[in-house]
Order: structure tokens, then sequence, then C-alpha cells
């Protein structure tokens, strides 16, 4: 039906659009990555997108839903086509209805032992047309094509009126008249999980937010309310997670209008991505870090070799660059361990950040033109395929962070 639908509307709009079909249960970081993703393909194509949110049914009778339910309807660009409200609905709980069927006949006639996954896993995002999956890659386009549709993206922002309900809230958190960063720290409090490996401490990040901070800057932090996380208050640093005036509109404002988005390699980096604001990374794991704008950097966690009880050097690391994204964590912690980033690495990658923050672009060394040199030959040759997820490696411009990355060349 709704092909039929888009093929109408199609004929009879001035723009050829194509729908997404967005999964009701994901989160505010995968939602920014699949509409950045999705902005790349309907750049590649010559089209405007639309984004459907699959609605679950009665959701809020049922469960507390802590997913995304703005993002998509409060940014705008010149590529993204708004619907119009009834027939957006109506497309959205349509949706709804087909994934609860769906989680009703896996229940019925398969086992979690057979199946194995959750529906958001098996077609994590559905592409309504013109392919099935939103992340693959267009017909017969070219890969300078494809690189210049990641790097020419138009800008994305809020609505006027979401920044104008937002600013009192602004205000009364302290930010009226100081620029600010925004920190995320993962913490496995979102998702419940066991995954400490992706995880920090925020005692290593002490240092670099107070250099933020006498430097006339306010340290903001994002993600999920944690008790206990901040052991004593420090003035300057807004533990905004905790505070009432938490919300979603409220996340994607914050980093809208932050000077640099600091954090780690999860959640609303993603975010910050597609608001193309610069971007800090610290205790990193993938190597295969997105990211286009001329203000992107990172650090990554050591790998300590458990046999050896060394960690490794930066050639070594990357020679497991494939073996990092596609094997389970439990097959690659048998052999190795991810160390965290100290204080001080942490410390001298912000204050290389800033040398460069109100610059035009990063001034990079050899060293580090080298070292991205290599990472996309290895993508290429190792994780080169026809979407777009697995090609966001080949476009990066986020350079390793120049003293840490000669401390690992050593």
């Amino acid at each position: 039906m709704i092909n039929i639908l888009e093929w109408a509307l199609n004929k009879l709009s001035s723009h050829n659009f194509f729908y997404v079909i967005v999964p009701w249960d994901t989160s505010i970081g995968i939602g920014s990555e699949l509409i950045r993703l999705s902005l790349v393909k309907a750049s590649i194509l010559g089209k405007k997108v639309t984004f459907i949110k699959a609605r679950l049914p009665f959701s809020k009778l049922i469960t507390k839903v802590r997913y995304p339910q703005k993002i998509y309807t409060s940014i705008v660009s010149e590529l993204i086509r708004p619907e119009f409200f009834l027939l957006r609905i109506f497309l959205e709980y349509q949706e709804g209805f087909k994934f609860v069927a769906f989680r009703i006949i896996r229940s019925m006639f398969f086992s979690r032992k057979v199946f194995n996954c959750e529906p958001s896993s098996v077609n994590h995002w559905i592409y309504a047309s013109p392919n099935k999956y939103y992340e693959s890659r267009p017909p017969n386009c070219s890969l300078l094509k494809i690189g210049r549709a990641f790097r020419n993206l138009p800008k994305v922002g809020l609505m006027d009126h979401i920044n104008v309900d937002c600013k009192s809230a602004f205000r009364e958190l302290g930010l009226k008249d100081n620029w600010y960063v925004c920190l995320h720290i993962r913490t496995s409090n979102f998702y419940k999980d066991n995954a400490d490996y992706r995880n920090a401490n925020i005692q290593n990040y002490y240092q670099a937010i107070n250099y933020i901070i006498s430097q006339g800057g306010l340290v903001v932090r994002m993600g999920d309310a944690v008790d206990g996380l901040i052991k004593s208050p420090i003035k300057g640093f807004i533990d905004y997670p905790n505070s009432v005036y938490k919300s979603e509109l409220m996340d994607l404002y914050l980093i809208e209008n932050c000077r640099f988005y600091w954090g780690t390699q999860s959640g609303i980096i993603d975010t910050a991505l597609l608001f193309g604001k610069p971007v800090l990374s610290v205790n990193s794991i993938n190597f295969a870090m997105p990211g286009i704008g001329k203000h992107n950097l990172t650090i990554y966690k050591r790998i300590l070799d458990r046999k050896k009880n060394i960690c490794l050097s930066f050639e070594e690391s990357i020679s497991l660059y494939n073996e990092i994204i596609s094997s389970s964590y439990i097959e690659f912690s048998k052999n190795y361990e991810w160390i965290e980033n100290s204080s001080e690495e942490i410390f001298e990658a912000v204050l290389e950040f800033f040398e460069a923050i109100d610059k035009e672009k990063l001034s990079v060394t050899s060293f580090q033109i080298n070292a991205n040199k290599i990472l996309r030959k290895i993508a290429r040759g190792t994780n080169y395929s026809d979407n777009l997820v697995s090609m966001q490696a080949i476009f990066s411009r986020v350079f390793f962070g120049r003293r840490y990355l000669q401390n690992w060349m050593k």
C-alpha cells in the first residue's frame, strides 16, 4: 500500500521523494544516524525524504517508552519533505500495528533459540522504497558521487518553534551567557547491559573539565540520569540529565547550540554529527569512526594483549580492524582487553582541540594524515561493501589525536 501511495504522491508533488519507515524502538543515537545516512542517500538520488516512525499502539498504556518520539518531526533540512499530519499519523500507526503483529507471530511460531533477536534487529531500519534497506548503496553509483554526498550534506537544524520553547529551560540551567560544551560518557544505565568495555570512568575527565571551565566555558553532561555518578558538585559543570529540564527536545537543543561535542563513541554522538557540530571523541573502540566535518578528532582505548600482558602498537591495533568490527566482544575479549584513556590523554586531546576550534579546520601532521590513509586502506580491503554504513570509514575526516598518536606509534 505504501509503495502505491508514495507513487501517487510523487505524481502530485513538485519533488520526488521516498519514505523511510522507522521502527518504534530506535534510540536517539541510532535515529540520528538513520536520518544522516538517509539524507546521504536522498542527495545521491536527487530526491527528498520523509520519515514515518512506526508507533506502538497504546504504548503509553503498555510500557514506558524511552525511545525518541520527536526527532523525526523536529528537524528541518532542504532534503527533508514533511508529510501531511493526518496521513503521517495513519502511516505511523499502520506500521506500528504491523510491528506488533510481527512480534505476536514470532512468539507463536518461533522460539527465541531459533529466532534469537528482536524485530528491530532483523530489519533495523526499513526502507519502504526504493530499496529494502536504507543503508544499501544505490545501484550504478560511483564512489566519487557517494563521497560528495557524504561531505556536502545541507545543514540540519531544529524548527523555529522548538528553539523558542527550549529557551526558558536553557536559561534556567544557567546557560544564558556562557559558551558550553556537551559531554557524554557512556554508562550501562540506559540499556541495562553489561557492555562495560564501552563505558568510561568520569574521574578521568575532571582535569579536562576544569580546564574548559577555566577558559570561561561550561560543561553540560548529557545522557541518562545516573544516581551518584558525580560525587561532588563542580561550579560550571551542569548535571543536566538529573535536572527537571531533561527531555528529548532539550537534548537536541543543547547539542545544536553547543560550541563542540565531547563524548564516547556511542549514543548521541551521532546527533552531534547530524547537526554538523565539531566532535571530540575519546575512549573510542571502533576504528570506523564516522564524521566528515573539519573539526573532528578522536583518541582510542588501548588494546591490551592478555597473553603478552602488553598494549598493542598502532600498527598491531589497526591490523585487528576487521576482527573488532565483525566479532562479538566475548570472542574479542578472550585474547584482548580495552584500556581506558588516562586523565592526561583526555586532557591533551582537549588542549589540541582548543587549538583548532576557532580555525577554519584542524591543523594536522604527517603522522595523522598517514594514520588515516592506513585506516581507509584497511576499511576498503576488509569492510568495503555495497552499504552506506560500512562506507562511512572510507569518507571519514576524523583524525587521530596528534599527541596521542605520536605516543601510540612509538
